[in-house]
């Protein structure tokens, strides 16, 4: 812990190439052909040496040296022939990013990622790679002349920065042989093995959120640094699992990368992953701001007797290893199947009480630590108050409670409110009308529910519904009914009538509960329109006569009546509603077609207008 940054700078960092049976199968370049390439940047001495500053490690952004070198090499040359090459790229930078490029805009072919060959091969001019991230590419230099330059670039800085050159290729002789890329690599179904299991997209077991962020000036997940006896996450053997990872840290990047599992991406930032980023991973780049899914199942670890043999515990970190170094790191304890986690519970429930409390936790495993907090944070055995005795509650309070078995591993956080009242406990009510559009005269249901203030439901309790027209004074009662078990209630055969507000009052018949009232529910009416159009079939130059009734109480409004042909507004006509609140319009249409016409009554007084159901009729020559 602390010291992998200078570990890394001073080389302890390597490759291995490992090949299949299948890959073996496939006409890529091979031999010498098949080329390593491991990036780096460094700072030197004068006398040739790495030079890693004193404060580099204590650098937020992560150490960048001033030089790229590849294999060791600073900004080296390298001899190719007129054939395509396969190249294994691999950042091992501590933090820099590169954004890969030749420096004439040749494409160039990604065929592979850390934990597999993509299933096809995708060309680009430009590949970004982050610390830890592992690319192989393929680069034709078939139609180069011999004594061709190019260089690999890294296009994330400005032409004039050292660190723009990474290497030049020399076009230096003509040959040829038979490597290539085929338009198919390696399907779906041949990439899976005992540690490539495939994601079960639909039985996902559970879904993960980690936070990768600046937090009390340090560098977090989830805004905890690393704990080694904490687990942060217990996957099972066989499971699959989505984690969604965040930067949310403000202006750094971090390349994420998990132990023991490859993952695919699921999506980034809400889209598709980069074509180039489809096959199976070990680090991901996330950039700032963003939000990136990834779906993985955890395979079987062989944990035997065996001198170096696995444990069931992995970490998952920032692979800037700075950021690694001051602890952006959590903790993976993979499970078997028969694995169980310790949960907690409160005796007393949690609710409401008129008296102080003392609550008693206790785990499902007795031999499990509990860790609590009153404080609204998340409890973590690092900053909460460790269980030893009854909690004394004397005011509201929330209580989050975790237990943490012997092997470190966690069990879901529980929440527990107490409300300790000295005076009667404030009651919400609500009310609401059914159907929430209501026609004049036309029977509706008013109903609502009756709640203590931490969410427990009042039962047997009176209410009394009441109504007035919008804006008058007084409330006048318009019914009575009793609350149900679960502190419901409901009104029938309610007359709806324009214009009208109504509300629920509980009048307090339980001395330990506050009187309350529903907030004012505005009903706003829908008028009924009546239309008829007739004949359904005239002539041209002929006459139809449309005419119809809207509910009482509308004599002296407007009826609009729109008129379409096509699905076109061709006329627009109004008439007015008379004593009886009738309307009759005769209408000549101008051309032949299929007409359509729609009778509608506008908004009057926080009345809702209402449309006539639609009405067709045809124009003949």
């Amino acid at each position: 812990m602390h010291i992998t940054s200078t570990n890394v700078y001073k080389g302890l960092a390597g490759l291995y190439i490992i090949k299949d049976e299948t890959e073996e199968a496939l006409a890529l370049p091979r031999g010498e052909y098949d080329v390593p390439l491991v990036i780096q940047d460094r700072l030197f001495r004068s006398d040739g040496s790495f030079f890693y500053p004193p404060d580099a490690a204590d650098d937020n952004d992560g150490f960048e040296g001033d030089i790229v070198v590849v294999n060791g090499a600073a900004q080296p040359r390298f001899e190719v022939g007129t054939c395509a090459y396969r190249f294994r790229v691999l950042n091992g930078s501590n933090a820099r990013v590169y954004d890969l490029a030749f420096s004439d805009g040749r494409p160039f072919t990604v065929i592979a990622t850390e934990g597999s060959l993509l299933r096809q091969p995708v060309s680009v001019t430009t590949l970004p790679i982050s610390p830890a991230e592992r690319y192989e590419i393929v680069a034709d230099f078939t139609n180069d002349p011999v004594g061709t330059k190019v260089v690999l670039e890294n296009r994330r800085v400005d032409r004039d920065e050292p660190t723009r050159e990474i290497m030049r290729f020399d076009v230096a002789r003509a040959e040829t042989h038979e490597g290539g890329v085929p338009d198919e690599l390696v399907p779906e179904d041949l990439q899976y093995d005992d540690t490539h299991l495939p994601p079960e997209p639909n039985n996902v077991a559970r879904r993960r959120e980690f936070r990768f962020e600046r937090s009390n000036s340090q560098f977090t997940i989830n805004g905890l640094v690393f704990d080694g006896n904490r687990i942060d996450a217990n996957p099972r053997e066989g499971d699959t699992e989505v984690w969604t990872v965040y930067n949310n840290s403000g202006g750094w990047v971090h390349p994420v990368h998990i132990h023991l599992v490859n993952f695919k991406i699921l999506d980034r930032n809400g889209s598709p992953p980069h074509p180039w980023e489809t096959g199976w991973k070990d680090t991901v780049f996330v950039g700032e701001g963003e939000e990136i899914r990834l779906i993985m199942r955890w395979p079987k670890v062989p944990v035997t007797d065996e001198p170096g043999s696995f444990s069931h515990k992995y970490i998952f970190h920032c692979h800037n290893l700075e950021h690694e170094d001051h602890d952006m790191m959590a903790q993976i304890g993979v499970q078997t199947n028969d694995f169980t986690v310790s949960e907690v519970s409160a005796d007393p429930p949690p609710g409401a009480y008129p008296d102080k409390q003392e609550i008693t936790l206790t785990a499902t495993d007795p031999a499990a630590a509990i860790f609590f907090t009153t404080d609204g944070r998340n409890p973590l055995p690092s900053i909460a108050t460790r269980y030893t005795e009854p909690i004394e509650v004397e005011e509201s309070v929330t209580i989050k409670a975790i237990a943490v078995d012997a092997t470190g591993l966690r069990g879901p956080t529980a929440t527990f409110a107490y409300a300790i009242e000295d005076e009667p406990l404030l009651s919400t009510l609500s009310l609401a009308a059914s159907p929430a559009t209501l026609v004049h005269g036309q029977s509706a249901t008013l109903s609502g529910r009756l709640l203590i203030s931490t969410g427990q439901p009042i039962a047997a309790e009176r209410i009394e519904i009441e109504a007035r027209p919008a804006g008058s004074g007084e409330f006048d009662r318009l019914g009575r009914v009793d609350t149900n078990p679960d502190g419901t209630f409901s009104l029938a055969g309610v007359k709806p009538q324009r214009n009208t507000e109504y509300r629920a009052v509980f009048e307090g018949d339980a001395s330990d509960i506050r009187e309350s009232a529903s907030p004012v529910v505005r009903v706003l009416v829908r008028a009924r329109v009546s239309l008829n159009a007739a004949p359904a079939s005239l002539k041209r130059g002929g006459t139809i006569i449309f005419s119809g009734v809207v509910a009482p109480g509308h004599a002296g409004k407007l009826v609009r009546l729109t008129i379409r042909r096509g699905g076109r507004v061709v006329a627009n006509r109004s008439a007015k509603l008379n004593s009886a609140s009738r309307y009759r319009l005769a209408y000549k249409p101008p051309v032949p077609g299929a007409y359509q016409v729609t009778a509608t009554l506008p908004n009057q007084t926080n009345n809702l207008g209402a449309a006539s159901p639609t009405r067709r009729f045809r124009v003949v020559r």
